[in-house]
Formats: structure tokens, C-alpha cells, sequence
């Protein structure tokens, strides 16, 4: 089970998610994306404390992905390792979405792209 956080500042809302992100934890964490996104223009999601991610949880990060996109806003992925960097690899995640090492270099490309 995964435990969501969510930490707003300005126009970039950083989403962390803690553990294993299944089918239950990804219909939360697309509800939690689109209420964000009534005041933010980017989100990030922290992945560096996910253990491993469900199909759904991939799912839920591809389709919040296109509608950002689709309304003018970003999605970035934030602190892939081990077995969840292996499975977006897999999944070929890794060339659909935007990654970044951690949270901060995330905030700067957003920073940069959103002036």
C-alpha cells in the first residue's frame, strides 16, 4: 500500500509517494494529480521512496502524463531507483515520460520552463 503526500508550492505541486503504488493507491494518486492541477501548472512525483509500482500505478502516471500535456501543464518523475527504474525501463516509461534524477533538478526544469 502507498502513502501519498503532497506538497504545493506556487505552480509546482510536489506528489511523494512511500511504498508499493497498486491499483487502489493509483486511482488516489490520479484524484490527487487533477486537484492539484486546478492551481498548479507542473507536478512532480517523488518515486525515490516507492518500493514498486502495479501496472495501474504505471497506468496512472501515463495517463496524467497526456492530460497535463493536453491542457498546457507537465508531469515530471522525480528519484527512480532499483526495482521501479527497472520497470519503467521495461515498460519503456523511461521514453514516454519526463525524468529526472530527484525533486530538485525536477524543479528546475519546471522552474525553466514555466518563466
Amino acid at each position: 500500500m502507498a502513502e501519498l503526500f503532497l506538497d504545493q508550492r506556487d505552480r509546482v505541486c510536489v506528489l511523494k509517494v512511500h511504498g508499493v503504488l497498486k491499483q487502489p493507491d493509483a486511482d488516489q494518486l490520479s484524484k490527487t494529480i487533477k486537484s492539484a492541477t486546478q492551481t498548479a501548472d507542473a507536478v512532480i512525483i517523488d518515486c525515490s521512496q516507492m518500493t514498486r509500482i502495479g501496472s495501474g500505478g504505471m497506468r496512472a502516471m501515463s495517463r496524467a502524463h497526456v492530460d497535463l500535456k493536453e491542457s498546457g501543464k507537465q508531469l515530471m518523475i522525480a528519484g527512480l531507483k532499483g526495482d521501479v527504474r527497472e520497470t519503467f525501463q521495461i515498460g519503456g516509461f523511461d521514453t514516454v515520460l519526463q525524468l529526472s534524477a530527484d525533486v530538485e533538478a525536477a524543479q528546475n526544469k519546471c522552474a525553466a520552463r514555466l518563466r
